[in-house]
């Protein structure tokens, strides 16, 4: 969508050789900086079992060690355990607007290799607006409602979305919108 709207990207990833799309992103001229690795692409797999998921890890590629931003905004949304504390938080440093979302920092795995959310505390200083579903939110703040969006911006987050499946509602100063 970015690039759409012609906004220079450049994507801080690692994937494997088995990566299907890397032809794609380049055609879009979208930079990739470091990406490749010589450990497969993480992946999931998926069961859907009537009204329940299980998410379950299936390859972990190595972690992002480094990076180094030359913009203005970020988007910080990794999927499982990528990216250090310390590189969160030079990511963070050195970037005027952060948008963060966080499953990646929640997300655990059992001895089975099912993945599960863990209550966790992210040092959210600097983050701009972050976007979360009500298990994310009450990972991070205790509770999953409109209080939970609250708490997130007594934090200092000025923007604060929340997406429930088809209901999406954004906390803005003192504002909640609502659209379906």
């Amino acid at each position: 969508t970015s690039r759409a709207l012609k906004f220079d990207v450049t994507l801080h990833t690692k994937f494997g050789s088995d990566f299907p799309l890397v032809d794609y992103l380049n055609e879009q001229k979208i930079k990739l900086e470091d990406a490749t690795s010589t450990k497969p692409t993480t992946q999931f797999t998926l069961e859907i079992l009537g009204s329940e998921r299980i998410l379950s890890l299936e390859n972990q590629c190595e972690p992002i060690n480094d990076v180094s931003l030359d913009s203005d905004s970020v988007l910080i949304s990794p999927v499982f355990d990528e990216i250090s504390n310390e590189a969160f938080m030079k990511i963070k440093r050195d970037a005027n607007f952060v948008l963060l979302d966080p499953q990646g920092f929640l997300r655990r795995k059992n001895s089975e290799n099912r993945i599960y959310l863990e209550q966790t505390d992210l040092n959210l200083s600097n983050v701009s607006a972050i976007k979360v579903n009500p298990d994310e939110l009450k990972c991070i703040t205790g509770v999953s409602n409109i209080d939970g969006l609250k708490i997130l911006q007594k934090k200092g987050i000025d923007s604060v979305i929340l997406t429930d499946k088809q209901n999406v509602k954004l906390l803005s100063k003192n504002r909640i919108y609502s659209i379906t």
